[in-house]
């Protein structure tokens, strides 16, 4: 079984101007509109994926093999002759 993570927004598609007119006082103030956290931000051209739950294992076994590569001293690398005058004939 795979954990979900389902959300269900109550205000989703509510602008505050709409909460604002057809919120009465009694919903205001009786602590119905408080059981909820009411979070607005301006639209942004910003897009931030869903990171996908990963397995645990591979994140560590793809992180230790790129904290390898880091650690690794630097070398130089050169063409051996053969593929030196391969690239040079292309």
């Amino acid at each position: 079984m795979e954990p979900r993570v389902d959300f269900v927004n109550f205000f989703a598609a509510s602008t505050p101007e709409w909460i604002s007119c057809n919120s009465n006082r009694l919903e205001l103030s009786s602590g119905f509109l408080a059981r909820f956290l009411l979070v607005y931000a301006e639209p942004s051209d910003k897009c931030f994926p869903f990171r996908q739950l990963a397995n645990a294992m591979l994140e560590k076994e793809i992180h230790g093999n790129l904290r390898a590569l880091i650690d690794t001293e630097a070398t130089e690398i050169s063409l051996s002759d053969s593929a030196n005058s391969n690239s040079l004939s292309s």
